[in-house]
């Protein structure tokens, strides 16, 4: 008797929603592995601050390993097989579209950002995965295979309806057999202006002896830009990406040449790096150690005066939202909250080691 008064009361109040539904793969975390804590529960995103609706937004993202799970064998991919090193499964591939998809609505307020630009992608289909999953709106992708061994990507996703793709290029770094991702160019076209986009990934600062071929990267993309200024000596440039240096190494500031914005006397013709609006009060878009300003951006002077499109130093900004945040306890610092532990493979639920960081252009 006392079991059936139990099972009857497990029917009225489910009919009252006391017992919750189970909720879907989509919406829901595998709960097998217990997930970080962040700083705020995984609440929904509130709006940054609104572009204007003479602007647009360029953003760019480490998406930090977005591999599918099938194997290539003409890249080192293993670890991220089902059942390798890191048990890379369809599942944490869901898992991670889901959490990514969340930080790149943040990006748009909702939609696709005009024009983005990511790292760390395996290939084209798990772009099309991510942007089938997390926008319904009309967007294009330029990507293309890199030779780098590890097989990760530079992509660039944009919106089509407002944004049209005059001509691309991938640079392609020649370090004597020693290969790494391409630098992406493109030639866009928005609001009737022309823009030249570029976006990077360059190599890692893990072993020292890597300097030397941030600063070849830098040498390549310098070249390039000459090429532009002397067709035109107001081309609108944007630079964007994870350059592995801060904004004093001399990658960046000897080789490419991006300067510190002057108070006046703009050139047209030089390279400007926005990044020092939070550099230089210690902030950045990854940590080790302290937080790093890695992950830049670098406009041409021309795009900085007050004719066609314009930006202002202000206007380039790291998203930092709470619920991106994990507070390591253990050493007392805040960090961006990763999605899975690189040596393991176990859960945390984040999103990735990077912050995105976006640049709003407006139209005068």
């Amino acid at each position: 008797m006392s079991k059936l008064i139990v099972y009857l009361l497990i029917i009225i109040f489910s009919g009252m929603g006391c017992v919750p539904e189970k909720t879907s793969d989509k919406q829901d975390l595998v709960k097998t592995i217990p997930a970080k804590k962040e700083v705020k529960s995984d609440e929904a995103p509130k709006e940054i601050e609104a572009k204007s609706d003479d602007s647009y937004r360029i953003a760019f993202y480490n998406v930090e390993n977005l591999f599918d799970t099938v194997d290539n064998p003409q890249t080192n991919d293993k670890d991220f097989l089902p059942g390798e090193k890191l048990d890379w499964t369809d599942s944490k591939l869901q898992q991670k579209i889901n959490k990514l998809s969340k930080v790149i609505k943040q990006l748009g307020n909702g939609a696709l950002p005009e024009i983005l630009g990511l790292c760390e992608v395996e290939n084209k289909k798990v772009v099309e995965a991510l942007f089938n999953y997390c926008c319904k709106d009309q967007y294009g992708i330029v990507h293309k295979d890199s030779p780098d061994e590890r097989g990760i990507d530079v992509a660039l996703v944009y919106d089509k309806s407002k944004v049209k793709i005059i001509d691309q290029e991938f640079l392609t770094l020649d370090l004597d057999g020693d290969f790494t991702r391409d630098i992406l160019y493109a030639k866009a076209k928005i609001n009737e202006e022309i823009i030249h986009l570029f976006f990077n990934h360059w190599p890692s600062r893990r072993n020292p002896a890597n300097e030397f071929k941030r600063e070849a990267a830098a040498a390549l993309l310098r070249k390039k830009t000459e090429e532009i200024f002397a067709k035109n000596k107001v081309a609108n440039i944007v630079i964007m990406g994870d350059f592995n240096d801060e904004p004093h190494n001399s990658s960046i500031k000897k080789v490419l040449k991006a300067e510190k914005l002057p108070e006046e006397n703009i050139v047209n013709t030089k390279l400007y790096n926005l990044t020092y609006t939070w550099s230089d009060k210690g902030e950045g878009s990854y940590f080790y150690d302290k937080w790093n300003a890695i992950d830049q951006i670098i406009v041409s002077g021309a795009i900085m005066d007050d004719s066609g499109c314009k930006i202002s130093a202000q206007d380039a900004k790291v998203l930092k939202e709470d619920w991106m945040i994990f507070h390591d306890k253990k050493n007392d610092v805040y960090k961006p909250n990763k999605f899975m532990n690189g040596g393991t493979g176990r859960v945390y639920g984040g999103y990735s080691d990077h912050l995105p960081i976006y640049v709003d252009v407006r139209n005068n």
